[in-house]
């Protein structure tokens, strides 16, 4: 086949519908948000460690011809209201149609995004895609936080999801994504798919592929060496889902390609599922009380060490300004403390009127979800503000600019306290560079972070302390109040059955299970 001409774009939210914070055309557009189109979506991302980033690279290495069209990426969040799905829905699709001839269209989307109106808007955005591109080819990457829906794995042709988490993988799957379509495109390969759902919803806690003896990173050690003996299977994907989104189809799941046969695409997904329940158990967690981890986080002997407020991560869709640890960490005054970053627009706005040096009354916090606990009222000095602007240095998006929005660097006694106009986890050091930081200054961070973080301050950190405050990503999710949750599902019901009743398609561009 003479060099390929490919359609790109990417359309990425992870909902938290318990979070209490619309996402809107401002948060793509704005503070910790992407919304780019065209030539600027290859500029962007080009040696960028994003699925675009990697799309980008296989594409370029092979000289294919690549057709932009949008990329757009906003933090987890809430529900993105009606009008901001349809209108930047609405813009790809237009901009697909407008383009001229290509030859397959690749899509990096996330999986877990909920919309007014819409519980599956992947589904509904790739059902569209899939009516503009008719016979061509979609291939797909996504989240491995994903709540893969039937809908997504029959509009799309293949779907490859992350491997690792934190995600460092990102580049990776698009290039794989991307040279398994030239596979196809060239005639090397047909598609013959195998999905299981699985009726159960896991906390991320104990999915990191860092723990090298954690449950996740030896099923994905397992599927990397069934994949590395087939040189025919072209994806074997591994969802944990995404338990925060109340949904019907929330659940965790197995998703196989196999480029020559159904039935080892079907012999694969099984095998790979019944592991995956097998070690359900494995998945749960019980993390130390905020009071607990504290003390134990202020006792230590080893430093520094991140305090992880893991129920309000931004990055699982927390409102990042839960107040439960910053009125404990103040209330001790230890020197040598740290906490942020605190998604609070009014105490950003206030610091940046009074000024750097400037001392003043702050409420800090506890605005978005009163009920996780009230602002911490406080006399603080500005140290530092800026505006916001960062380079990852990290693993994950290194080398991504991105833009918080105004943030500023208070002083509450011993503690340093950072608010933002934006809400983001604290993943990359490069975020506290900005407020004129260093990790290895401080004694104790306080992070609005989960997961992701780790990529980059494993290196920097003595140890890490994870805490369960209150907030809309809890680790005991089973403490949320769902409303149209799959049932039955593990570990909601403890004794869910397992394996469900299975459906086969015919074989004809791919088969289900």
């Amino acid at each position: 086949m003479q060099r390929p001409t490919v359609a790109v774009g990417g359309f990425a939210q992870e909902t938290n519908t318990f979070t209490g914070i619309p996402t809107t055309m401002a948060d793509f557009e704005g503070r910790g948000g992407e919304l780019v189109h065209g030539p600027d979506v290859v500029t962007d991302h080009r040696g960028v460690n994003s699925v675009m980033g990697g799309f980008i690279d296989d594409l370029e290495t092979v000289h294919a011809t690549i057709l932009p069209t949008l990329h757009a990426r906003a933090c987890p969040g809430g529900p993105l209201t009606r009008s901001t799905y349809e209108a930047i829905r609405d813009d790809l699709l237009a901009r697909l149609t407008e383009l001229p001839h290509y030859d397959a269209i690749l899509l990096a989307l996330h999986g877990a995004m909920v919309a007014e109106g819409f519980d599956d808007p992947e589904g509904d955005l790739l059902t569209r895609v899939r009516a503009i591109a008719g016979a061509r080819p979609v291939f797909v990457v996504l989240d491995l936080h994903a709540n893969v829906s039937s809908t997504m794995v029959h509009a799309a042709d293949l779907i490859v999801g992350y491997k690792t988490y934190p995600h460092v993988d990102m580049a990776e799957c698009g290039r794989t994504a991307s040279a398994a379509l030239r596979r196809v495109l060239a005639g090397d390969a047909t598609l013959h798919r195998a999905f299981v759902p699985l009726p159960m919803l896991l906390p991320s806690i104990r999915m990191r592929t860092i723990d090298e003896h954690g449950p996740y990173a030896r099923l994905q050690r397992h599927a990397a060496e069934l994949a590395g003996t087939e040189p025919d299977v072209l994806e074997l994907g591994l969802y944990g889902g995404f338990p925060y989104a109340d949904v019907p189809f929330h659940h965790a799941g197995v998703l196989v390609y196999h480029a020559r046969s159904v039935e080892r695409a079907r012999a694969l997904a099984h095998e790979l599922a019944q592991r995956f329940w097998d070690a359900r158990h494995a998945f749960l967690a019980e993390l130390q009380s905020a009071e607990a981890a504290v003390e134990r986080a202020l006792q230590a002997t080893e430093h520094p060490l991140v305090l992880a407020d893991v129920a309000d991560n931004p990055g699982s869709g927390g409102a990042g300004d839960t107040p439960g640890l910053l009125r404990l960490l103040v209330a001790r005054d230890a020197p040598g403390t740290f906490v942020g970053i605190l998604f609070d627009p009014e105490s950003a706005e206030r610091a940046f009127a009074l000024g750097e040096g400037a001392e003043g009354a702050f409420a800090l916090g506890g605005k978005v979800n009163p009920e996780h606990g009230r602002p911490v009222r406080v006399d603080a000095r500005v140290e530092r503000l800026s505006d916001g602007v960062f380079t990852v240095t990290g693993p994950m998006m290194r080398g991504k600019r991105e833009r918080l929005g105004r943030s500023a660097l208070l002083r509450v006694g011993n503690v340093l306290v950072a608010v933002s106009e934006g809400r983001a986890s604290v993943n990359d050091p490069a975020m506290l560079t900005m407020l004129g930081l260093d990790v290895r200054d401080l004694r104790v961070l306080a992070l609005k972070v989960k997961g992701h973080f780790r990529a980059a301050f494993d290196p920097l950190v003595a140890q890490v302390i994870e805490a369960e405050a209150p907030g809309a990503s809890m680790t005991d999710f089973t403490r949320l109040t769902y409303h149209r949750r799959l049932v039955p599902a593990f570990p909601f019901e403890i004794d869910t059955p397992y394996p469900p009743a299975v459906a086969t398609t015919a074989d004809t561009g791919g088969s289900d299970t």
